[in-house]
C-alpha cells in the first residue's frame, strides 16, 4: 500500500496547480476563463438521475473487475494474458519509438495547439508547453529533443536516454512549473523503465551503459513496471478529477463548441462518463486489478476522443506506448497480485 499512498500524495499536489495543461491543446486560455466562470451542471453539484446510475454502472463494473482479479478468473482471460505475456520482450521497443515521436512531433510542432498552424510552434514534451513562451534564448530546447529523440531510436545506450528523458522532465519542470507536472509522472515512469530494462530489439550497441542501473541501490531498481503503472495511474487519476470533475465546464465546451457528433446531445452526461472513466481507471492501475483489462479500455477510449475531438491520433502517443506495455506485461511485481496474476505467472 505504500507505493499507492505515496502515489495519491503526489496526486493531490498537482491538483492545486492553475489550469496550465491538457485542456490547453484545445482552448485557448479566454476560452478556459470564461467556461470555468460559468456555474458547474448539476450533475457535478447534486445527486441526478443520471449520475446515480452512472455511479452505480461504474461501482459494478469496477465490482466485477475486482471479483475476477481476486476470485476464480475466466480461463479464457487467463490464456490470453499468458499469451500476450510472451511478447512482453517489445515494450522497451516500443516505449523507445512512442517517446521519440512524442520528442519529435513536439521540437517540429507537428501537433499543435488549436488556432496555430502546423510546423509553426515548437513545444516541450506536450503541445502546450511553448518554447517561445519562454522568451529569447531557449530555442535550443527544440534541437535537445531531437537529439534525445534520435537516441532513443538508434538505442545506443538506451539506459542513459531513460535517464536522459528523466532529466528532461525535471528540466520541463524548472522552465514551466505545474504545467509540467500533468505530464512529468507519464514522462518519469517510462525513462526509468527504459533506465532499468534498457531499450528492447532494434538497439545499436545496448550494453553500452549496460551497467548504469549498478551505480544506484539495487532497490531501485526492482520494479519498473511498478513504478511504471503507478506514475500511470496518478496522472490518469489527476487529471481525471482536476479536469474532469473540478472543471467540467472545459470538456462541456469543447464538445459543444466543436459540435462533435452525438456527444453534443448531452455533454454535461458524457463529461461525468469520462471523469469515471479516467478516475476508475487510474484507481485501477494504481491498484494493478486487471490491468490488461482497464489498459485496453483506456486505449480504446484514447482512440475514441482522439477521432471526434480536434486533435491528431498521435497526440497521445505516449499514453498508447504504456496502455500496450501494460497489456503485454500486466501490473509488475506486488505483494498481492490476486488469483488472477497468480494464475497468469504459473
Amino acid at each position: 500500500m505504500a507505493p499507492l499512498r505515496y502515489g495519491l500524495a503526489g496526486m493531490v499536489a498537482m491538483l492545486t496547480l492553475p489550469a496550465l495543461a491538457h485542456e490547453r491543446w484545445i482552448l485557448n486560455p479566454d476560452q478556459a476563463m470564461r467556461l470555468n466562470a460559468r456555474p458547474k451542471p448539476e450533475i457535478f453539484t447534486m445527486f441526478t438521475v443520471e449520475g446515480t446510475l452512472i455511479l452505480i454502472a461504474f461501482a459494478a463494473a469496477t465490482g466485477a473487475l475486482l471479483s475476477m482479479h481476486y476470485g476464480p478468473t475466466p480461463r479464457w482471460l487467463v490464456r490470453v494474458s499468458g499469451r500476450a505475456r510472451k511478447h512482453a520482450y517489445w515494450v522497451p521497443t516500443i516505449l523507445r519509438g512512442c517517446a521519440a515521436w512524442v520528442l519529435l512531433s513536439s521540437a517540429f510542432g507537428m501537433e499543435p495547439q488549436v488556432g496555430r498552424d502546423i510546423l509553426t510552434t515548437p513545444s516541450f514534451m506536450a503541445p502546450d508547453l511553448i518554447i517561445a513562451d519562454l522568451g529569447p534564448g531557449r530555442e535550443w530546447l527544440g534541437p535537445l529533443q531531437i537529439v534525445v529523440a534520435l537516441w532513443l531510436l538508434v538505442g545506443i545506450a538506451a539506459q542513459g536516454a531513460g535517464l536522459a528523458l528523466i532529466a528532461m522532465t525535471a528540466l520541463g519542470g524548472g522552465l514551466w512549473g505545474g504545467a509540467m507536472l500533468f505530464y512529468a509522472p507519464v514522462w518519469i515512469g517510462v525513462g526509468y523503465y527504459l533506465l532499468v530494462r534498457g531499450g528492447g530489439h532494434y538497439c545499436w550497441r545496448e550494453p553500452a551503459l549496460s551497467g548504469l542501473s549498478e551505480m544506484f541501490p539495487p532497490v531501485l531498481f526492482r520494479y519498473p513496471q511498478l513504478v511504471l503503472r503507478i506514475c500511470t495511474g496518478v496522472n490518469l487519476l489527476s487529471m481525471g478529477l482536476y479536469f474532469k470533475v473540478m472543471q467540467p465546464n472545459l470538456s462541456v465546451g469543447i464538445i459543444t463548441m466543436y459540435e462533435v457528433p452525438i456527444l453534443s446531445l448531452a455533454p454535461e452526461t458524457f463529461v461525468f462518463v469520462m471523469a469515471m472513466v479516467e478516475c476508475c481507471g487510474g484507481l485501477l492501475i494504481l491498484a494493478g486489478v486487471l490491468i490488461r483489462v482497464v489498459s485496453l479500455a483506456l486505449l480504446g477510449a484514447f482512440v475514441f476522443f482522439a477521432l471526434f475531438l480536434p486533435e491528431t491520433m498521435t497526440a497521445h502517443m505516449l499514453l498508447y506506448g504504456v496502455m500496450v506495455s501494460f497489456l503485454l506485461l500486466g501490473p509488475g511485481r506486488t505483494t498481492r497480485a490476486g488469483r488472477y496474476a497468480q494464475a497468469v505467472h504459473a
